[in-house]
This record gives C-alpha cells, structure tokens and sequence, in this order.
C-alpha cells in the first residue's frame, strides 16, 4: 500500500501519457496490417501455385499477430487510462480530507498524522472541550477517509498490476530471475552470492531499476550500493522539493518548515559525497520518518579496517552533518595512530534514535535498531575483499545502547566494541552478554559529563559534580568494574549549569558529551588507536 507522502506526491499524468503512446502504439500496428493487405491486393489472383498459398499463409500468420498486438495495445491504453483515473480520485479523497479539517484546532503532518492544531484558536465563550471535540471528530474523519483513499489507490495498483500482466502472450520471456533482488530476510552472504551471480549487466540493470531494494541490501559491494543510493538521495530531495511546495501552497508553514530541515540534511549527506578525501559512498538512504542515511568514509569493502559509529539521541537526517564530521575524525584519528593502515569509518543513521532525553529512557528505541545494525555489520565482512576484515562498532550516548543491543545477538558484530559516554548497553553481566571477547570490550566517559547522571530515577541533575552511579538507564555503567570494560580515559570537560537554572535559559547544551571526536584530545587518540586494533595508551 502506497504511503500518504507517496500518494500525495505522484503524478498520474505519467500514466495518461503512457496510455497516449500504447494507444498509438495500437494505432501503428492496425496500420502495419492494413499494409500487408495492401501490399498482395494486386498479387490477388494473378500469383497461384505453392509459393503463392505459402505467402498468403505467412501473410495471414503475422497480420492475425499485429491485429492482436494493436488489441493488446489499446486494451493496455484502456486500462492505464483508468488507472491514472483511480489515483487521480485517490488523491483528490486525501486532499478534501486533508483540506476538510478545522484549522483552529487539526492539522495534518506531511507523513499523514493528524495531529492537534499548536494553537487552538477557540470561538469566544467557547469551552476547551469543543475544541478537544473537534479535534477528535477531524481525527477520526480524515483518518477514515485518508485510509480508504490509501485502498482505493492500492486496490488500483493491484488490478492494473494483474490486467496487464494477463496481456502478455504466454511464452513470452520476462526479466532474467537473477536480477530481482533477494528479499529482506536473506542473509548478507546470501545477498553477497546472487550479486556475485550476476553479469556486469545485470548488476546495472539491477541498480537501475531497484535502487531502492539494492542500496539497501547488505552484501552488496558498497561502490554498487553507492550507486544506487545516489538514486535515491537525488529523488528523494526531488520528492522532498515537491512535497514543500503543496504545503507552501496549502499555507502549513509548520510542516513546510520540517521538510526544510530534512533538505538540509539531504544537502549535508550530498556535500559530503561531493568532497574528496577520504572519497564517501553512501550506504544507504530514505527520508521515511526523520530520514535515514549510512555514508561511509572511504571504501569499507577494501579497508583493512572500518570502524561502524552509530550516534545517539536526537540524531536524525536534518542535524547528520556533525556525525558525518565524527566518522572524518575517526579516519583523521586511525591514521594518526597508524599512517599505512586503511581505515575507513561508517556513519550508520540506520534508526530512528529518541528525539529528546526524556525518551531516551526507553529501550524500543535500541530493540528496533539491534537487527538491522547487526545486520549491517554482517554485510561488512560478506562485501568485504581480501583478508578478514577488523571492525570495530561504536556506539555515542544512547548509540552506544544499540550496539549493546546488538551485540547481544548471536554472534560477535564486531571484533571491537566500544561505548562512548554511555547510559548503559542493555547488559545484566556487562561484557558477559555482548558476545565479544572482554579485551576487546572498551569503554569511556569523561568525568563532567551528565551522562553519568541518567539514571532510572534521575534524568539529568547537572548541578554538581558527577559522582560514578553503578547503574545507569539502561542497566550497568560500562565504565564501572563491574561491568568489565577496558576504560580508557577521556578529557574531562566542565560542568554545566543545572537544567533548571532560571538564569541560564536555552543554554543547556551538554558539551562535554559531544567533544570525544574533538581533535587532539585523549579520547580521539583512543579511538584512533582501537579502530587500527591497537590498545589506547592510557
């Protein structure tokens, strides 16, 4: 079923026109048999014997088949022609629902979400019951009618699917099986054989027309994810760029405004593929919900090794740029620890992190990201070239929660793990449950930062120094003993003022926790040193 940004966003034009050209198509072929007879009208009586009954018979042969073909073709226009109708309708159901609600108390986000106006903007005398009530009829209506548009539009993918399928005469060949992308479910050796399976053709033939199923399958060599990707960065900005539009049209400035966010991320994520050293490939992008995107720095599938940095709350497509810079500094960081090592360094923005502190509580979060994240780091080592390739995943803040999560898995997903100013990987045992040899388990968190505060009980008491708690949000401190971490040192960083300091409003920024990738520092020469598969110095 199409989504209500996919809906709202296609054309079905596309669709009259291919009509127009099978309808000509038809046109031509009915004009090619009234050819062929008028081509032997003069033979007609005086060519006879066996030759002539053997020409008439191969005359009667193909015009019998451009007469079906024309039929074909018109009976192909007739039903793309309904289809652009279905849709058209489709649409127009969305928009009257979506047009339909009561600007004073409803509004409609850009992904289909009826939401309560920001402003509820009451009659005068009115109680906030009529507004509440308002709202819940606009909700329960266009909801309804956003969902049957959605179906109707689906059920017309699924019949024209079917009725032009139903033309094509039997025999006739299709695509080559070995160029539908395996499904989901198929492990990244799996996916990593039928790419290998294929000809140079068939692998750009596959980029072409799924680039949305190759860019996201692991085991596919990164330069051929990259390309697909690519793809998807420049429609989905087009898409982006259109979907704006009809809310500047439709005066929602509120949700115009959060597709302009998600361009800036785009633009960031297309920056950085345009500049040059390390050269990055895009792993993987979408701008499904808050936006999604794996960009890494350097070629992971010829790296010696390549470090996985999964960053933490609040991250999403729209502010990517400075995780972006921290997979630079990581590469900067390898290479200083060790200048004839390749490393390469992954920006992975493959879930949907909290957006705020208070969210950050709940494990949901690091659940639904643990599959796709070990997945991901399977895929390394299925794409990889030449001798094994040395990972090393890192987890930032509740980053670091994921990878717990991950690693928890069957399976190591990574031959280094390390947690960065973490509130706790998942662990009941510390390194007894994330499945990586405890030597090459690492831990870090500077002594003024608030992370050590994020306790069940106490999100975020900034207001003195930060003494060590044994158990953080999401179970055991890694940098605790009893957790069994290496811990390696990080600058300390300052205090902060208290979250709730009146004389301090909008000025709660938690720098210390953003400046382990600071250049230079201890913690950015640790990182270094891991990811080459050297211990820290102190």
């Amino acid at each position: 079923m199409p989504t209500f940004a996919e809906l709202a966003e296609i054309d079905p034009t596309q669709w009259l026109h291919q009509a127009r050209g099978w309808e000509r198509l038809g046109h031509d072929l009915t004009a090619q048999a009234d050819g062929l007879d008028a081509a032997f009208a003069p033979l007609v009586g005086t060519w006879t014997g066996g030759d002539a009954r053997a020409a008439h018979a191969d005359r009667d042969r193909l015009r019998a088949e451009l007469t079906a073909a024309a039929d074909r073709s018109a009976t192909a226009s007739e039903i793309l022609g309904r289809h652009a109708g279905a849709v058209l309708a489709a649409q127009k159901r969305m928009t009257d629902a979506v047009l339909g609600a009561n600007p004073a108390t409803t509004r409609v986000g850009a992904d289909g979400t009826v939401l309560p106006a920001e402003w509820m903007i009451l009659p005068p005398f009115t109680s906030p019951a009529f507004g509440l009530t308002s709202f819940v009829t606009d909700l329960a209506r266009i909801t309804r009618e956003i969902s049957a548009a959605l179906e109707d539009a689906a059920r017309s993918d699924r019949e024209t699917t079917a009725a032009l399928t139903a033309l094509v005469p039997a025999g006739t060949a299709g695509p080559a099986p070995a160029t539908v992308a395996p499904g989901p479910g198929t492990s990244p050796a799996g996916v990593r054989g039928w790419w290998d399976s294929l000809t140079p053709a068939a692998r750009d033939r596959a980029i072409a027309e799924q680039p949305d199923r190759v860019g996201a399958l692991d085991g596919v060599p990164a330069v051929a994810r990259d390309a697909a990707n690519r793809l998807r960065l420049d429609a989905g900005r087009d898409q982006l760029l259109r979907r704006r539009a009809r809310l500047v049209e439709r005066g929602d400035t509120a949700a115009a405004g959060q597709i302009d966010e998600l361009l800036r991320g785009v633009d960031a994520v297309g920056r950085r593929l345009r500049a040059g050293e390390p050269p990055a490939l895009l792993l993987g992008f979408d701008i499904d919900g808050p936006g999604h995107a794996i960009v890494a720095m350097g070629n992971p599938d010829t790296a010696e090794h390549v470090v996985t940095y999964v960053p933490g709350t609040t991250a999403r497509l729209a502010a990517i740029e400075t995780d972006l810079h921290r997979a630079d500094a990581t590469v900067s960081a390898a290479r200083a620890a060790d200048p004839r090592a390749g490393t390469a360094a992954v920006t992975w923005l493959g879930y949907d992190a909290p957006p705020d502190i208070a969210r950050a509580a709940a494990t949901g979060y690091a659940e639904r990201a643990a599959e796709p994240l070990a997945r991901f780091q399977e895929g390394l080592r299925a794409s990889h070239q030449g001798a094994p390739v040395h990972r090393t995943l890192v987890g930032h803040s509740y980053g670091s929660t994921v990878a717990g999560y991950a690693a928890r898995r069957d399976g190591p997903v990574a031959e280094d793990l390390v947690l960065v100013a973490s509130p706790g990987a998942g662990t009941r045992r510390g390194v007894a449950d994330l499945n990586t040899d405890p030597e090459h388990v690492w831990a870090t968190t500077a002594a003024n930062d608030p992370i050590r505060q994020f306790a069940r009980t106490d999100l975020m008491g900034t207001s003195a120094p930060f003494a060590q708690r044994a158990t953080l949000a999401h179970g055991l401190d890694p940098t605790h003993p009893a957790f069994g971490a290496r811990v390696f040192a990080s600058d300390p960083g300052t205090l902060l003022p208290r979250p709730d300091d009146p004389s301090t409003p909008g000025n709660e920024s938690a720098g210390t926790h953003s400046r382990y990738w600071d250049q230079g520092s201890r913690s950015w020469e640790a990182l270094g040193r891991i990811s080459v598969g050297r211990p820290p110095t102190g």
